[in-house]
């Protein structure tokens, strides 16, 4: 292999990396759905599912960095790229995901506390390694957590959900709900009381039932939807 074709592949795979890097640090809404999804739900929980496994990994990674004692700037380049991938992910699907500004309220919110919170802890405990200080700091974090929850339902909860009829048995409905961050529901099949006339297809309003440290479940169809679609409910899909 000589210098001309080194140089020539080097040259490609430069082009690449640019390409790649201006897609992450600029993204565009995408028109089509991207070819790795969830076969069994829609586009949205797809998305859903992308923001929630960054999230996650987010979070085990800073606190193996924590417990590895890694030094602060790391940590911060690592919530700088949390901040980015997440938002490369709503950005992406914003064609898709259902209610956008309830998910890029919360996972901003929730990247923003977590970040606060790692290089708050690895900054505390180097100035003060005192067990008292550590334990008032994760206490203050959390009371922050507690108040961004309450925000965020005040702000975008719902005691309602809406979903999509498949089958009517008598008065009882199988419906289709979509990942609904707003109502805490998640994604799936459920049978629900419907004592209105609806038929498969119909898109109806559905009440739903807290459940401690379980989320929310889809108890009983309360309206028909008659008009056209609002923002907190399903899109239409491209396939």
């Amino acid at each position: 292999m000589d210098i001309i074709n080194i140089l020539d592949r080097i040259g490609c795979w430069t082009q690449n990396v640019i390409k790649v890097l201006k897609l992450f640090f600029f993204p565009k809404p995408l028109n089509r759905p991207p070819k790795i999804r969830l076969k069994k739900y829609t586009i949205h929980e797809t998305f859903s599912l992308y923001l929630q496994l960054v999230f996650i990994l987010y979070l085990v990674i800073g606190v193996l960095m924590i417990i590895a004692k890694m030094p602060i700037h790391a940590i911060l380049a690592l919530c700088i790229v949390a901040y980015l991938a997440i938002r490369f992910i709503l950005i992406a699907g914003a064609n898709f995901i259902i209610n956008v500004p309830a998910y890029r309220f919360f996972y901003y919110g929730l990247v923003g506390i977590s970040s606060v919170a790692f290089v708050g802890y690895m900054i505390l405990r180097r100035i003060k390694n005192d067990p008292m200080y550590l334990y008032g700091f994760i206490g203050s974090i959390t009371v922050v957590v507690l108040a961004f929850r309450s925000y965020f339902k005040v702000r975008f909860g719902r005691d309602y959900t809406y979903g999509v009829v498949e089958e009517v048995k008598g008065e009882l409905a199988k419906v289709f709900v979509h990942d609904d961050i707003s109502a805490n529901v998640k994604p799936g099949y459920y049978w629900v009381t419907c004592n209105l006339k609806v038929k498969p297809g119909d898109l109806v309003k559905i009440a739903i039932e807290n459940k401690t440290l379980r989320g929310a479940i889809p108890k009983g169809v309360i309206e028909v939807a008659q008009s056209s679609q609002t923002k907190t409910e399903p899109k239409a899909e491209t396939e």
